[in-house]
């Protein structure tokens, strides 16, 4: 806590913010396992009391996630679809606190898939990154030391993986970790937090994490469908599900979550049976 204090003394009057005092503390927010993240407070010339969240990177944790200089730059990008960046260095990153409440599943699907659709349709920046699925996968595999009890499963699920990434070759900007605690909605329109694992990849893993993610139905994903445009594919949607639990079996062993990883490959045999 003291090095945060002491961080943002050294760089607030460097933020593009119209602040005239030095930002206080307000408390602590949920982190991630690449990051902590503080809501702090200061005085605008406004007289106004204007709040920011500032994230302290902990590079060590960080794994797979893209650079902090190509979240920065997608956030930027992005414009109204994610919070203002107000300053970045090596250890923060500042934006503009958004008060508004997290998506609840399975309503508002009407702004959740506008919002959605309005970024896969933005051109990507030159030379953005490309989020390769099956490396990704197989970086996690060898991290976790490929254990040999889970060998023929995760064998079995890549093949899998390179058959639909083969099937569904489209491509597009995607943020890539779309839960409901990274989705604000705000004033009618949605706004995505935490950018980390922003890239080019398939808009189905996208709109799978939301359907695995969001527990949608039938009914709400031909409704996600029907909203988010007329190219949609409820098969491409269904067939990224395991695709997305895959991803988050191996995250969780690498974290060492054992309950959850457990959690979520047996949600991968279960949408084996469905399928």
């Amino acid at each position: 806590m003291a090095e945060l204090e002491a961080d943002i003394l050294s760089s607030w009057v460097n933020w593009d913010a119209d602040l005239v005092t030095r930002p206080e503390l307000v408390h602590a927010l949920s982190g991630g396992s690449s990051h902590s993240s503080f809501l702090v407070s200061g005085l605008s010339s406004r007289g106004s009391t204007d709040y920011f969240v500032v994230r302290v990177e902990n590079s060590h944790n960080r794994q797979l996630a893209m650079p902090v200089h190509q979240e920065v730059a997608l956030m930027r990008w992005a414009k109204g679809l994610a919070p203002q960046v107000v300053f970045q260095n090596s250890l923060l990153l500042v934006s503009a606190y958004i008060e508004a409440p997290q998506w609840t599943p399975p309503g508002q699907l009407r702004t959740i898939a506008t919002g959605l659709r309005e970024l896969h349709n933005l051109p990507p920046p030159a030379g953005l990154a490309d989020f390769d699925l099956l490396q990704h996968c197989d970086v996690y595999w060898t991290q976790l030391g490929q254990p040999q009890r889970h060998h023929d499963f995760y064998r079995a699920w890549r093949d899998q993986l390179d058959e639909v990434l083969r099937s569904y070759p489209d491509r597009c900007l995607c943020h890539n970790d779309l839960n409901p605690g990274n989705m604000l909605l705000h004033d009618s329109t949605l706004v995505l937090l935490d950018w980390e694992y922003a890239a080019i990849n398939s808009p189905w893993f996208d709109l799978a994490s939301l359907a695995e993610f969001g527990q949608l139905d039938q009914r709400d994903l031909q409704l996600l469908s029907q909203h988010y445009g007329p190219d949609s594919d409820l098969h491409a949607i269904e067939q990224f599900r395991p695709v997305v639990r895959l991803l988050e079996w191996l995250w969780l062993s690498l974290q060492g979550a054992t309950e959850l990883a457990e959690h979520s490959r047996q949600r991968l045999l279960q949408l084996q049976y469905l399928q």
